[in-house]
């Protein structure tokens, strides 16, 4: 694994709630971790100003600092609602579904530049109000045919003609005799503006 793919696998989002989570633990071992000094330790002498050093004051002193930020979070309304972490999954959720748009979107990009009539780019006739789409050969039956009442029908039966046996496009060709060669629509050239 490279450095940036162990640095995106060690990505966390943090919400509010496991911050606070975390800071009152923290806090709760503070203060579970120096009761201890306050309670002697053991030795009946500790507890004493004497022999402690000051030890017992500043226990005393941070147990209360400790204490006091305690108060602070649980007073902090705003760190006690599911505010933030619905915003949060809601805009995960969105992100989440345009992504899967984006995905859909490329697959039917990928289905597209994959059909014969995009592979092949047939050539367009018109004949008798019908569209043809048709490739190789000059309009004889080793031509590959697709037809329609629009271009988008003939390219569509073009795309199907790929999956019709020889004797099927042969039966449609006798149905719908090929236009004879060239039939040709010409594009039109546009002017230039002056």
């Amino acid at each position: 694994m490279s450095n940036k793919d162990a640095k995106f696998a060690a990505l966390q989002v943090h919400t509010k709630e496991d911050v606070t989570g975390h800071h009152v633990n923290t806090l709760l071992e503070i203060i579970s971790n120096l009761r201890p000094f306050l309670q002697g330790g053991g030795d009946e002498s500790f507890g004493t100003p004497e022999r402690d050093g000051g030890v017992t004051s500043s226990v005393e002193t941070t147990i209360i600092k400790a204490a006091s930020r305690l108060d602070d979070l649980l007073d902090d309304a705003a760190r006690w609602t599911c505010t933030d972490s619905n915003a949060l999954h809601e805009s995960v959720m969105e992100s989440q579904e345009a992504h899967r748009k984006f995905l859909r979107a490329q697959t039917e990009a990928t289905r597209e530049i994959q059909r014969p009539a995009t592979l092949f780019k047939p050539t367009l006739y018109t004949n008798d109000n019908l569209f043809y789409a048709i490739y190789g050969g000059d309009g004889t039956s080793s031509a590959i045919i697709g037809s329609g009442l629009t271009p988008d029908e003939a390219l569509l039966d073009f795309d199907a003609a790929f999956h019709r046996t020889v004797e099927d496009q042969t039966r449609l060709a006798l149905k719908e005799p090929t236009p004879t060669l060239p039939l040709t629509i010409k594009p039109t050239k546009k002017k230039k503006q002056i």
